[in-house]
Parts: C-alpha cells; sequence; structure tokens
C-alpha cells in the first residue's frame, strides 16, 4: 500500500497548482488532486499540473472533485438532465487522462432508496457511470459520505447487489464516524470493493484530525488491510482548519509510512 496527501488538505488557502508544487517540494511522491468544482477545464489549463506532477515525479492516485452540486443529477428522472451532466462527467474524465490519475473519488446520488424503482434508478445510473469508466480505465469508488444515500452500509449493499459492475468503495474514516459507523465494519463488509482511502484521526468530539494526533487505531487498520491483501492506496485528507503548520500535514504522513513499514509495531493488533 501506498500513502499519499489529498491537496484538499490545503483548501482554500492554496490552489491545487500550489498545493502540488508544495508536495513535490516535500518529495511526496503519490497525491490526490482535488479540484473544487467540476473538473470539467480545457487542457491548457491541466497541463500546469500534469507538468508538475512529471516535474516531481508525483504519481496522481486519484481525482476528488466538489461534487455535491451537480453528481446526484447523474442520476436524475429527467433525460435532457441527466444527459447534460453526463456530458460533464465524461469532461471529467477527460481531465483525469490529462491529469494521469486512474481512480475517480465520487460522492454520487443523494436520492433515498425508498422504494424498489429508487433502487432501480441508482443502480442503473452507476451500472452506466461504471461503463463509461471502464472504457476510459478509471475505476469509480464511491465515498462514504455521511448524509448520502450510499453512506449507508445498509443503502451501499442494496445498490451494489442490484448492478451487474463491481462499485468501488473510499472509505474516509471521518465519514463513517459521522455517520455513526464503525470504519472496521465497513472494511468487514466491503473489504473486496475496497479501492482507495482517506486517512485521518479521530478522539471524543472531534471527528477530524491529523492522523497520529487521535485515538483512532491505525495498527489495527494496518493489519485489517494486510488480512484483505489490500494493494491500493491511501492518502491523508483532512481540512485545513484542522492544523497549524502545512508541514504538520507531512509529519502525519510520514507517521503513517514510518508505522506502516514496521509491521512488528501493528502485526496482530485488533480493533
Amino acid at each position: 500500500m501506498r500513502i499519499g496527501i489529498s491537496t484538499s488538505c490545503f483548501f482554500p488557502e492554496l490552489t491545487p497548482l500550489e498545493a502540488l508544487r508544495f508536495l513535490g517540494e516535500a518529495g511526496v511522491d503519490l497525491v490526490e488532486i482535488f479540484w473544487p468544482g467540476p473538473l470539467e477545464q480545457k487542457a491548457v489549463e491541466l497541463q500546469p499540473l500534469r507538468a508538475i506532477c512529471d516535474a516531481y515525479q508525483m504519481t496522481v492516485a486519484s481525482v476528488h472533485v466538489i461534487s455535491s452540486a451537480h453528481e446526484p443529477l447523474l442520476f436524475a428522472r429527467k433525460t435532457a438532465t441527466r444527459r447534460k451532466y453526463l456530458s460533464l462527467f465524461e469532461e471529467t474524465l477527460d481531465a483525469m487522462e490529462i491529469l494521469g490519475a486512474r481512480l475517480y473519488v465520487f460522492h454520487g446520488g443523494s436520492l433515498e432508496v425508498e422504494t424498489p424503482s429508487d433502487l432501480q434508478r441508482l443502480a442503473q445510473g452507476y451500472d452506466d457511470l461504471l461503463e463509461r469508466c471502464k472504457a476510459r480505465g478509471v475505476r469509480l469508488a464511491q465515498e462514504n459520505v455521511a448524509g448520502k444515500a450510499l453512506g449507508d452500509p445498509r443503502v451501499l449493499a442494496l445498490v451494489q447487489g442490484a448492478m451487474t459492475n463491481d462499485l468501488g468503495l473510499t472509505l474516509d474514516l471521518k465519514q463513517a464516524v459521522r455517520g455513526h459507523t464503525d470504519p472496521f465494519r465497513w472494511l468487514e463488509r466491503f473489504g473486496p470493493h475496497l479501492a482507495h482511502l482517506h486517512l485521518n484521526d479521530q478522539k471524543k468530539a472531534v471527528d477530524c484530525l491529523l492522523p497520529g494526533q487521535g485515538a483512532f487505531s491505525y495498527g489495527a487498520l494496518f493489519q485489517k488491510l494486510h488480512d484483505l491483501d489490500y494493494t491500493g492506496d491511501a492518502v491523508v485528507e483532512v481540512y485545513r482548519d484542522n492544523y497549524q503548520r502545512l508541514d504538520e500535514v507531512l509529519a502525519a504522513r510520514q507517521y503513517l509510512m514510518s508505522l506502516l513499514r514496521t509491521p512488528d509495531l501493528w502485526k496482530g493488533t485488533s480493533q
């Protein structure tokens, strides 16, 4: 498993370009690019990001966009509305190709699954998106966003069961806590679908801290991922108000990498 950093950690203080330059200069070799809006930018606007990644030999593990406004409309009942937002989705895939990213962190639909037709519409919508992603060599990975339909593990299981394609999971630890669910239960239930992780920490009354500053057992997490034979990526993802100095994010990643590389410290650890 590789561990990187999401540029979202520095938003809105740094632009994606500034964040990539900071991470590259610090020697970080794996990043998630967070884009503050729909990622339908023209190639000329994205090439500088790709150039920085190439210059510092950084791999773009994933792309994550502010998506709450448009992603639910990919499942709209009206064909014209859905067609419009599918065009934006395709442009996001175009942008990912420029950036060399192969995983799309997806928030998805906000539709409540109350009837069999709701379930069918979501499942068919996701299958359509996954076919579009597969044609581009991209994996779609649903994030467990609290308050979203598929942030509920019961709903995610229902939708996956009604689908033809395999919907990946981005497990965000803070989102699990916010949704009053246990991250380890997510792994037990959806481990074979795990495609990506957002790493952060928690303690009583605080649901988002830098890794190592809370009470979350990363030893138990690494043991569980080892048991699952997980070989994907993970990134540190927190908010800018969760720390004071930019280099604290670098230190959090280093803490995680040091622990991961020292299995004697966590082998046999359970939750």
